[in-house]
């Protein structure tokens, strides 16, 4: 699609709406993090985690086609959880402080994954395409090869039948005369 002439443009302005929608979607769950984290018990914050954990891996799927968008939702949602976290008592915020970080650094290495995987696939297709289309033209060139050849030998298999014919009935025609002759000639 992006090398459909005259569209570039619109894509990129799509794309740029998309990534300026993940990180307003990014900014509410930090907001809502950073409402309802402080105040909650530890059974409270272990669910909002595993929910946006949850919500932020089932991103990844839509999103990974476009990494800057997933990064714009990605980013502003942990910060939110780790400032959270910080702004938290208890031994606790040092596990949410530390690993969440590194969830992040997980789920972007294999969104990436994902990415490249989804990008190779779509190459894939593209270049099965265009061999499927040059293998059809071939096809079509042997075809009409085949056929020419076919009719060239059609003309020649005639044009060299009418003269082998032709002696062929002289070669009759003069045994037979030779024929009449020594029939005479015994006479």
């Amino acid at each position: 699609t992006w090398r459909q002439h005259g569209r570039a443009e619109q894509i990129a302005q799509q794309l740029r709406n998309v990534t300026r929608l993940s990180a307003l979607s990014g900014l509410l769950w930090a907001a809502g993090v950073l409402l309802v984290y402080p105040g909650a018990d530890d059974i409270h914050r272990a669910l909002l985690i595993v929910l946006l954990g949850g919500m932020a891996t089932s991103a990844k799927f839509s999103l990974a086609v476009h990494l800057p968008a997933l990064y714009a939702l990605y980013v502003p949602m942990v910060a939110g959880l780790v400032i959270a976290a910080l702004g938290s008592g208890g031994p606790a915020r040092w596990v949410v402080v530390i690993l969440a970080p590194l969830w992040l650094a997980g789920a972007v290495v294999r969104a990436r994954q994902m990415h490249d995987a989804l990008i190779a696939s779509f190459r894939n297709r593209h270049t099965t395409s265009l061999l499927a289309a040059d293998l059809q033209a071939q096809k079509d060139v042997a075809v009409a090869l085949g056929q020419s050849r076919s009719r060239f030998l059609a003309a020649a298999s005639h044009d060299l039948r009418q003269p082998v014919h032709a002696l062929s009935l002289f070669v009759s025609a003069l045994e037979t005369s030779c024929t009449m002759r020594a029939v005479r000639s015994m006479f």
